[in-house]
């Protein structure tokens, strides 16, 4: 994340990570995560763009087949 912080400037991540959160009102199904996507990792004690990034390493569906 450091990198796009050099890239975007404090203001540009904080346009840019609120677009990364998926909405609750969206119509259409979403995308399944699938091994190998690269996520960012929550910690609740450190702020926003210092959250580490991570790669999907297993999935587990529901019985509706969503992960």
């Amino acid at each position: 994340m450091a990198i796009c912080a050099i890239a975007f400037g404090k203001d540009g991540l904080k346009e840019y990570l609120p677009l990364l959160q998926h909405h609750q009102k969206r119509l259409k199904p979403l995308r399944n995560l699938h091994v190998g996507d690269v996520v960012l990792m929550r910690e609740t004690n450190t702020k926003r763009g210092d959250w580490p990034k991570a790669l999907v390493a297993d999935t587990f569906a529901d019985t509706d087949n969503i992960v």
